[in-house]
């Protein structure tokens, strides 16, 4: 009673099954395997992927400090001689705070759209570390958008365009994606608060690392599968990298 509709893969060994329950949109109807849905957190497991097959031809390094990345000046803080890499951002254990500081939305109904790059590089500048990087994992949206960003300057490209040449396209998840299409955003579900009025969608244009994406279950099937093994090689070196154990 809580969800307006929701749609559900379930893998086995026998294969894939889709189901979608209750409704979407207006029309009544429930959903279904090829609805498109906000991906939420579920990006940062996407910027972590990208990262790993970057790392595996060589483009960047898991040690490798954030600030390397990032525009000529920028200041990233560091604690007790410790510095902020690739890694502890992936893992969130560089001790950044969950939101910016300063983090103040003029839409609180969509709360990313407006914070740019150069809000983003100014509370890097004031932010105070709640631990040295590597000590403790604290779950942080600033962090694994930072890690997003990073990663598309330093590659000259879009997060959602590195996001493409690296993930989506070779798996074959062609679903998955910020911009959506006119036939995809037919397909949009729409969202709802907790009391069930419908809200806008969110514009995540800086931080898009870590919520942008949006995708169907059956593309989040797929993209299972892969992280199963099942889809052959291509991205399965990356893909168990961002398996392994790290804190």
């Amino acid at each position: 009673g809580w969800l307006a509709g929701v749609s559900v893969a379930l893998l086995h060994a026998g294969g894939t099954e889709l189901y979608g329950f209750g409704k979407v949109g207006t029309g009544g109807a429930a959903p279904t395997a090829d609805t498109v849905f906000e991906l939420g957190s579920i990006t940062k497991v996407f910027t972590s992927v990208v990262l790993a097959e970057r790392v595996r031809r060589g483009q960047v390094r898991l040690d490798q400090p954030v600030a390397e990345l990032l525009p000529p000046g920028a200041t990233v803080p560091s604690r007790d001689g410790k510095v902020i890499t690739l890694e502890h951002l992936a893992t969130h254990t560089s001790g950044l705070p969950r939101l910016p500081v300063g983090f103040a939305p003029k839409d609180v109904t969509d709360p990313y759209a407006d914070f740019d790059e150069a809000r983003l590089l100014a509370s890097l500048e004031v932010a105070v570390l709640d631990t040295p990087p590597g000590a403790r994992y604290a779950y942080s949206n600033l962090g694994a958008g930072l890690l997003g960003y990073a990663l598309a300057r330093q590659a000259g490209k879009t997060y959602e365009d590195l996001v493409r040449e690296l993930v989506t396209a070779p798996l074959g998840l062609r679903d998955t994606a910020i911009t959506l299409t006119p036939a995809q955003q037919a397909r949009f579900a729409q969202g709802h608060d907790p009391d069930g009025r419908p809200v806008p969608a969110w514009r995540i244009p800086i931080l898009a690392g870590a919520g942008a994406l949006r995708g169907t279950a059956r593309d989040l099937a797929r993209f299972l599968w892969a992280n199963l093994g099942q889809l052959g090689p291509g991205l399965g070196p990356a893909l168990t990298e961002t398996h392994r154990l790290r804190h």
